[in-house]
């Protein structure tokens, strides 16, 4: 299923993007402003070399550290204690650090810009043989030595003056990049990756872009200037009222209830991701066809990553050769997934089976705590309180919010989330009052003393 229309929202520290089909909602992304996303440019640290390989872990400042692989550094690893620019290639994952890059690249609308990393590609989705070598001929003749561009999808039919001043804006922000490193302390973050709306189409259009305010549209139109003219700015509550809030919960339960009945079990280990379809007192027949395109929007929502087994509901004969249909159907309702996921066939057991990228981290990583059976992260409890923060704050004119925690959020808030209190306050224009629970979890929003 294509999206048709984005929403975008932002509370304090945190920017959601949720792409909506037909009235659905089929992905949410999260960016939240303190974690090494995908496509930042982080200066960290040289920390130490990892034994027995050809890599090093890279201190980024909080977390585990980062993995930095040496074929993927120019000119191989410095010495310890060495500040290393590096982009974020894969985000964090629970117990492990994020996987980082020296071969930096900064991405654009219609172009990537590699500077110390030489060559010429195209998207493979520019099939056009004509438009192709027009591309790759100005490319060519563009770039000097030792950089390099990707041409992405949106190239194709670009006038060539279009790409000259896209190729320049990119030299001017490796500039200012390169005035940046020189300048900062690690470990620090460099430069943001891709913005929210355009890491979240990832290429794809839509019809209607919806921001919860000017200043989210203004970024949007620049994030996407070929979607310019289907930005429209809404007013507070957007994502809930498209029922974004629901999906996230339907994608952090373990049980999913299928239109007409039966249900899909989802279980997440740290190996494979095993989805069994419960007909409960439907047939089989129904419930297969029924679990089919909702598997596939679970995939997309929650951000399912690796393998993935599905266990059907049998019909009473002839089982396998049922299950290589179905299998054949999951790969047609898979054919839009921007993950690419690969269907490989029916084990022996039974089991379809399928392979899917990790092109961003699973709403459950950022949401939840270990294992998917605990409570939700002291982070994502301390985010959810300055948004409602600032929600309470709207709805009662006047009012001076403060937020009762733990004492585990509470170190959340005096800590790596402080930027995000500080632009709650700037929203509230007023210090935010932050009592700490002397036991006890979960949050409360109520009005503060007026100090």
């Amino acid at each position: 299923m294509r999206p048709d229309m984005a929403l975008i929202d932002r509370s304090p520290g945190l920017t959601r993007v949720a792409l909506v089909a037909e009235g659905v909602v089929w992905e949410v992304h999260l960016f939240p402003d303190h974690l090494p996303l995908p496509g930042d440019l982080w200066l960290g640290r040289l920390k130490a070399r990892v034994p027995g390989t050809a890599a090093a872990f890279i201190d980024l400042g909080s977390g585990p550290d980062a993995f930095l692989p040496a074929e993927d550094m120019p000119g191989g690893l410095p010495p310890e204690g060495t500040a290393v620019l590096v982009e974020i290639a894969q985000a964090k994952r629970p117990g492990k650090g994020p996987k980082v890059t020296g071969a930096v690249s900064l991405g654009g609308h219609l172009l990537v810009y590699t500077p110390l990393r030489a060559g010429v590609s195209l998207s493979s989705r520019l099939t056009h043989k004509a438009e192709r070598k027009r591309l790759q001929a100005w490319a060519e003749g563009a770039v000097g030595e030792g950089e390099g561009v990707v041409l992405r999808t949106a190239a194709f039919q670009v006038p060539e003056a279009d790409l000259d001043a896209a190729l320049a804006d990119a030299r001017a922000a490796w500039a200012e990049v390169e005035r940046a490193r020189r300048t900062l302390k690690p470990p620090c973050r460099v430069r943001p990756g891709e913005p929210p709306l355009a890491a979240a189409l990832a290429g794809r259009a839509v019809n209607r872009v919806l921001c919860e305010g000017a200043v989210l549209a203004d970024d949007a139109r620049r994030a996407r200037p070929d979607l310019a003219d289907a930005v429209r700015v809404c007013g507070a509550g957007l994502l809930a009222e498209e029922g974004v809030p629901e999906a996230i919960d339907s994608a952090l339960a373990r049980r999913v209830p299928l239109h007409g009945g039966g249900a899909l079990t989802i279980e997440t280990t740290a190996a494979v991701t095993a989805i069994d379809v419960d007909s409960g007192r439907r047939g089989e027949d129904a419930v297969n066809a029924a679990a089919i395109p909702e598997i596939a929007r679970q995939m997309r929502l929650r951000a399912l990553a690796g393998a993935i087994v599905i266990d059907f509901a049998a019909p009473p004969r002839g089982a396998m050769v049922a299950k290589r249909k179905l299998a054949d159907s999951l790969v047609q309702a898979l054919a839009d997934d921007p993950a690419r996921p690969q269907v490989v066939g029916v084990s022996g057991l039974g089991l379809v089976e399928v392979r899917r990228d990790r092109v961003r981290p699973p709403l459950s990583d950022l949401l939840l705590g270990p294992a998917q059976a605990q409570p939700p992260t002291p982070v994502a409890v301390a985010l959810e309180a300055l948004r409602r923060a600032v929600d309470h704050a709207r709805t009662m004119p006047g009012s001076r919010p403060k937020v009762t925690v733990g004492v585990a959020v509470a170190a959340v808030l005096r800590g790596p989330l402080a930027p995000a209190v500080a632009e709650a306050e700037r929203i509230l224009g007023h210090r935010l009052e932050v009592v700490e629970r002397a036991a006890g979890e979960g949050l409360d929003v109520s009005n503060g003393t007026g100090r």
